[in-house]
């Protein structure tokens, strides 16, 4: 090519964007997911871990919101409907039943861990120890929630 930059530089950086996005997304999901369900989940052990993972989330999603390289607007409203998909999804799932909103936290831990280990692997070797840093440390957080949900699951 003659600028000099080929395909698969540019469908990396595709790729890495749209998983900063996604991550973005997933995080701003979560928090509110998780805000609901601990609002309306009957366990008090279950609440406290609800609001452990709650505030890990929000963090992730400060720092994601950091590495989004998106207009404001778009991002905001991109933003707004993952937190209302969340706050609903949260709020079903809560009133469903602690077993409920923990299976589905589950699920979603897990997803969460695979996305920082799809992150991790597309980053380029240039990348700063610091992108690396908030990567490996939110996939030792998503890993440490898929272990407490589990031990609330009782699995």
């Amino acid at each position: 090519m003659e600028s000099g930059v080929s395909i698969g530089a540019m469908a990396g950086d595709l790729a890495r964007g749209a998983l900063r996005v996604f991550g973005l997304l997933e995080e701003v999901f979560a928090t509110e997911l998780y805000r609901e369900q601990a609002k309306r989940v009957r366990d008090p052990k279950t609440v406290a871990v609800l609001r452990k993972i709650q505030a890990d989330e929000a963090t992730h999603a400060c720092e994601e919101r950091a590495r989004v390289e998106a207009p404001d607007g778009l991002r905001n409203v991109a933003e707004t409907a993952a937190r209302v998909c969340g706050a609903l999804a949260g709020a079903i799932a809560g009133a469903a039943g602690d077993y409920v909103a923990l299976g589905l936290d589950f699920l979603l831990e897990r997803a969460q861990a695979a996305s920082y280990r799809a992150s991790a692997r597309l980053l380029p070797r240039g990348a700063s120890d610091e992108e690396r840093f908030v990567l490996e440390r939110a996939l030792e957080d998503e890993r440490e929630h898929v272990g407490l949900v589990r031990d609330r699951l009782g699995v």
